[in-house]
C-alpha cells in the first residue's frame, strides 16, 4: 500500500544515442497514488480556513514540490478559483495558473502540484483563492 509520495530522479545511461523510457501504470495505480499524495498533503500540510467547513492545505516536500489540497466539509458543492500567478520560478500541473475548481460536498481533492522551473534558483508558491466562481 502506498502511504507516502516522493519525487525522484531516474538517470539512464545507454551506448545508443537515443533511448526511450516509458512509465506504465494502470488507472488503479494512478488512483492509489493520488490518494496517497492527498492523504500526505492533508495530514502534513499547513491548514487554512477558507470559509466555515472549507479548508486549504499546503504541503511543501523539501525543495522539490508543493502540493495543494482542498477539503469541503459542507453539504453543498463549493466553487473556487485557485490563483497561482503570484508564484515565482514555479511550474504547476494545471493548464493555467488560474484554475476553476468545484469540490463536491463532504470531500477532499488535490488542487495542484507545483515544482520549481529552475531548481538552482529560489522559488515560491503563492496561493490566492476566489470563492463562488467555477
Amino acid at each position: 500500500q502506498l502511504d507516502e509520495a516522493r519525487c525522484f530522479t531516474l538517470n539512464c545511461y545507454t551506448k545508443k544515442k537515443r533511448a526511450i523510457a516509458a512509465l506504465m501504470a494502470t488507472p488503479y495505480d494512478q488512483a492509489r497514488l493520488e490518494t496517497a499524495v492527498l492523504r500526505s498533503t492533508v495530514n502534513n500540510g499547513k491548514k487554512e480556513t477558507i470559509a466555515e467547513r472549507l479548508f486549504l492545505f499546503t504541503h511543501r516536500d523539501g525543495d522539490t514540490r508543493v502540493s495543494i489540497a482542498l477539503q469541503n466539509r459542507t453539504t453543498m458543492a463549493a466553487s473556487l478559483i485557485i490563483d497561482l500567478s503570484g508564484s515565482t520560478n514555479t511550474r504547476a500541473n494545471t493548464p493555467t495558473l488560474k484554475v476553476p475548481i468545484t469540490i463536491p460536498p463532504r470531500s477532499e481533492m488535490l488542487a495542484a502540484h507545483c515544482m520549481p522551473v529552475n531548481a538552482a534558483r529560489p522559488w515560491t508558491v503563492k496561493v490566492a483563492l476566489k470563492t463562488g466562481a467555477a
